[in-house]
């Protein structure tokens, strides 16, 4: 009777404890791209909790790994079936905001033409919304080659590059029917340096700073929420659109 007894109390303590454990944390997933008014972009969804998407609704997903899914209706299921042992946290906090609070800067994807490619360089252009939409900060991945643009023109337009607080500085021009230019090589682009960029015909010189990404970013993802996080949101919705 007294080990019928012990027993009992141990299954008690040991329910007792389970009982007050945390229920198991949500894995987030974002919207990035949908067709469906009951999903906009940029909604945090639980991928651990059943999704039911009706016919033809059909969502595009990114987890905190920088994954995407592509999930057509109709569809009645938890997205996530196990939880990743690894996790990085932050990532889908940084995503959707900048996804659901999108820059007004929504044309340029199809207003720049660009390789099938490298639809990521959009990323790295800069023109009149990144300027004004970017908090007065640029930023640059060391392995891509940042360009500048303009309102495609049929006049050649001259650019004045300074680098502030040095003598370094290059003038150039846009040919005739030309959006873009490359970045000048004379002028290197260091973290934290300070330029100024006046093209002729402009009301007014923009004033901006370089950030420069970390090396060891995994995916598009993590690159555009630390670019979000550092004042670059044009630049990083610019990636996510144009990478998944």
């Amino acid at each position: 009777m007294k080990t019928v007894r012990a027993m009992f109390c141990l299954l008690s303590l040991l329910a007792g404890t389970a009982a007050a454990l945390p229920a198991t944390a949500a894995e987030w997933l974002v919207v990035i791209r949908s067709n469906s008014q009951e999903w906009p972009q940029g909604t945090k969804i639980d991928g651990t909790a059943v999704l039911t998407l009706g016919e033809g609704a059909q969502l595009t997903l990114l987890s905190e790994d920088g994954l995407s899914m592509t999930i057509p209706g109709p569809y009645s299921a938890a997205p996530l079936l196990t939880k990743p042992e690894h996790s990085q946290q932050g990532l889908i906090e940084s995503l959707s905001p900048l996804l659901s609070n999108p820059s007004n800067d929504e044309t340029v994807i199809g207003a720049f033409r660009t390789s099938d490619d490298d639809r990521e360089a959009l990323a790295w252009m800069i023109d009149a919304a990144i300027l004004r939409e970017n908090s007065g900060v640029i930023c640059r991945d060391a392995s891509r080659t940042l360009t500048i643009a303009r309102p495609k023109s049929a006049e050649a337009t001259r650019v004045l590059l300074e680098r502030l607080g040095s003598e370094v500085r290059a003038e150039f021009i846009f040919p005739p029917n030309s959006a873009t230019v490359l970045w000048p090589v004379a002028v290197p682009a260091d973290e934290g340096a300070h330029f100024r960029l006046t093209i002729a015909g402009r009301s007014a010189p923009s004033e901006f700073s370089i950030a420069l990404l970390p090396t060891d970013l995994p995916t598009p993802a993590h690159r555009a929420a630390w670019m979000a996080d550092h004042g670059c949101r044009v630049q990083a919705r610019r990636l996510i659109l144009s990478s998944y």
